[in-house]
């Protein structure tokens, strides 16, 4: 098996895409992909932790997810457009390029997780825990961010236009050059980092 820790390349010739978990090749050139994500499903939905496996690439569109336990796992990539990920664990796991748009992340631990240049429009976060995670880059456009945990997180150059703050704790949160255009701010606990950010429209 592979560990998140000994990665392998794709067994395909001249491919440099991250072998998958208890594979020898990448998604993109494995024979039966559906097959594949069944057995995944299943997994997370039987209860299994899936700590530290290899997912990358992975199409995971409009799976229910549940409660699925991933934490540290390498999921950059992976489509999880219209997911239920509600109450989720992905505890440091990397999602950097992931399509979450639409998803549904409500109560989600994404502490320390890696969510760079992720698609979050439309991302239901209410109650999410995004404490000390890297949002560097995100596009976050109408996300519901209702009551979540950001607590020294980085969305610097993300793009929370139209996001729903009412509530959330940005206490040391780094919006640094973010652009938030019309986002809401009501009620928010803590002092975040807004150097330079685009806040044209903003409810603070």
């Amino acid at each position: 098996m592979n560990t998140y820790f000994h990665f392998r390349s794709c067994a395909n010739e001249q491919c440099d895409n991250l072998a998958l978990t208890g594979e020898e090749r990448c998604w993109e050139h494995l024979p039966d992909r559906e097959r594949f994500k069944q057995r995944i499903v299943n997994l997370l939905r039987s209860g299994q932790s899936l700590s530290h496996w290899i997912l990358a690439g992975v199409d995971f569109s409009g799976e229910d997810l549940r409660r699925a336990d991933l934490p540290f796992a390498c999921l950059t990539g992976c489509n999880f457009a219209k997911a239920d990920l509600s109450q989720a664990n992905l505890h440091r796991a990397n999602l950097s390029l992931a399509n979450l748009q639409s998803a549904n992340l409500t109560e989600c631990n994404l502490e320390f997780a890696i969510l760079g240049r992720a698609n979050l429009c439309d991302a239901i976060l209410r109650k999410a825990n995004l404490q000390r995670s890297n949002l560097v880059g995100a596009v976050a456009r109408y996300a519901d961010c209702r009551g979540a945990q950001f607590f020294y997180s980085r969305p610097g150059n993300a793009d929370f236009s139209e996001a729903n703050f009412t509530d959330a704790d940005l206490t040391r949160a780094i919006f640094r050059r973010a652009k938030l255009v019309n986002a809401d701010f009501t009620h928010v606990v803590g002092r975040a980092n807004f150097e330079n950010a685009d806040l044209r429209g903003a409810k603070l």
